[in-house]
């Protein structure tokens, strides 16, 4: 497996990936699919679930001949992307002779200090699940900085976020002691590009992982969030046409 990126911008897209996912877990396998690179898991509490996958012409050089599986701590991958600087490549390759190691280098024609690391591989033991598509009664396409921007003002006020639909208009908010605050979202907002609502909704999730889900932010300009009655809600990330960040996160059944 060898593989480079040399666009900046992409190399800042996949650090934020990374780094944003060890919120939710410690642990990934990474699939070094012939055509694609995907990392699929869970939290540890098994509330939430992330679906990525980068197609392998988003890479500037992706050559995986054979799928190949590693794990991999995302605290110390995570570490070690936080040292890159602007402008340098990332190179990730794994041989056979030393197939317990990933070999990640940051180097550059401009940087002063090229960096390479020899990160050890650990085995964690995960099935794959299929990940279904049903058909979501709501769906909102808007900026993604707003939408986090909004998620962190509610989240600031409550442990819980709402979604209620009404009269082809989405609300969103949250109560407590403090305060009560409400959102209210139609297609007249700058922000959103798109509104699809197709039946009334009241649906209740857990604050912070939607505010740890829209830490994703910088992987795209827009974020589509879609929702359905007893089905977990989606919030997608297109990074390109080809490739893809799915975070997904199931109901609160009660919250009296």
């Amino acid at each position: 497996m060898d593989i480079l990126l040399d666009n900046d911008k992409r190399c800042v897209v996949l650090t934020n990936i990374i780094q944003n996912l060890k919120v939710f877990t410690d642990n990934v396998n990474i699939h070094f699919n012939e055509d694609h690179f995907y990392i699929q898991g869970m939290d540890t509490s098994h509330v939430s679930m992330f679906d990525i996958n980068l197609d392998s012409s988003w890479f500037s050089k992706y050559n995986s001949e054979t799928n190949l599986c590693i794990g991999i701590n995302l605290n110390i991958l995570s570490k070690i992307l936080s040292t890159r600087t602007e402008k340098q490549n990332i190179h990730m390759y794994h041989d056979k002779v030393n197939c317990d190691k990933l070999n990640i280098e940051f180097i550059s024609e401009e940087s002063d200090y090229n960096k390479y690391f020899v990160v050890p591989l650990v085995d964690i033991e995960s099935d794959l699940l299929e990940v279904s598509e049903p058909d979501y009664e709501l769906e909102l396409n808007m900026d993604s900085k707003k939408f986090k921007q909004l998620i962190d003002q509610l989240s600031s006020f409550g442990e819980s976020i709402k979604f209620n639909t009404e009269n082809n208009t989405l609300y969103i908010e949250t109560d407590s002691e403090e305060s009560n605050m409400k959102i209210e979202i139609t297609e007249k907002n700058k922000d959103i590009k798109s509104l699809k609502i197709e039946d009334n909704l009241n649906l209740c999730f857990n604050a912070k992982f939607i505010h740890n889900m829209c830490m994703f932010c910088k992987v795209s300009e827009n974020v589509e969030i879609k929702l359905a009655k007893d089905v977990p809600l989606q919030i997608l990330y297109k990074v390109n046409d080809t490739s893809l960040l799915k975070i997904f996160l199931a109901p609160k059944i009660n919250d009296d």
